[in-house]
């Protein structure tokens, strides 16, 4: 899938704001340059799944075969 800005991903649209969080995402995202794989961990519905989604929109330009979620079948998101 191409989005608006031309770049491949298959990232759902925020349906809503991202409001904070700017350490984390700027940690994940200077970790990405380091490695190809990276796991968020933590308790349930703290939005792990989402910070994930929203580091990958922001960080797509790095990556020329695109960014691609990639969830377990029975992930209710």
């Amino acid at each position: 899938m191409r989005a608006a800005n031309n770049r491949l991903h298959n990232l759902p649209a925020d349906i809503s704001s991202f409001i904070g969080r700017q350490r984390e995402i700027e940690e994940i995202a200077r970790r990405l340059e380091e490695t190809r794989l990276l796991t968020l961990t933590g308790s349930s519905g703290i939005g792990k799944s989402r910070l994930a989604r929203h580091v990958a929109a922001a960080v797509q330009a790095r990556y020329t075969g695109g960014v691609w979620l990639a969830e377990h079948p029975r992930h209710h998101g």
